[in-house]
């Protein structure tokens, strides 16, 4: 796990969610409401990577 955990919000771009993926060399992202602070999902390598493979 990374310190300080990096999240994303439901409306990040998927391009700049795959660019801290890789840049921090982690495979998923805890998904923040950015109202409540609360997890609300992930977002996993995988199935961004199915979007640029489209």
């Amino acid at each position: 796990m990374t310190s300080p955990v990096l999240t994303v919000s439901a409306e990040t771009p998927t391009q700049k969610a795959a660019r801290l993926m890789r840049d921090h060399r982690i495979k998923q992202l805890p998904v923040v409401d950015p109202t409540s602070g609360k997890i609300t999902g992930t977002r996993h390598q995988v199935d961004l990577l199915k979007v640029f493979s489209r």
